[in-house]
């Protein structure tokens, strides 16, 4: 529950919302349909929201980076934390975990997270293995040829 008042957004524990919460509270309070729009339900990643273009290398610098670089190697440690915060783990056959929470009712948020890796570069450098990506992604989107 929250509280508005003279001196802001107040919470349960009567401690005033950091005005980034505040702004988000306000604006969810005032754009959010009271019908649902007809949508199929479909999950999408933040790149993919219209509007997100500009936005993108500070979301990825702050979450997915930042997330990255504190769990990376202590997967147990994430799942503890995130249930910790109120996230409910999702079976997944392809994350290494899977956590769903709740922004705001309506808004879900979604964290797949899959842990480090070393085996490729026991065989490749960072270099060729960005090489290797690149020519695997420019063989995906080449023309396939007539026969």
């Amino acid at each position: 529950m929250y509280r508005f008042g003279a001196d802001g957004i107040v919470g349960d524990d009567q401690e005033i919302l950091t005005p980034a919460v505040q702004v988000m509270i306000c604006k969810y309070i005032l754009t959010c349909p009271l019908e649902l729009p007809a949508n199929d339900n479909t999950l999408m990643t933040y790149r993919e929201f219209k509007d997100a273009g500009p936005l993108i290398s500070y979301f990825t610098t702050n979450t997915n980076k930042t997330i990255e670089t504190t769990f990376s190697g202590n997967l147990a440690g994430l799942k503890t934390r995130g249930q910790d915060i109120g996230g409910k783990l999702l079976a997944s056959d392809i994350y290494d975990l899977s956590v769903q929470f709740f922004a705001f009712p309506r808004v879900p948020v979604l964290v797949n997270f899959n842990d480090r890796d070393d085996s490729a570069a026991s065989f490749l450098d960072m270099e060729c293995l960005a090489m290797t990506g690149t020519l695997l992604t420019g063989k995906l989107i080449a023309p396939v040829p007539v026969p």
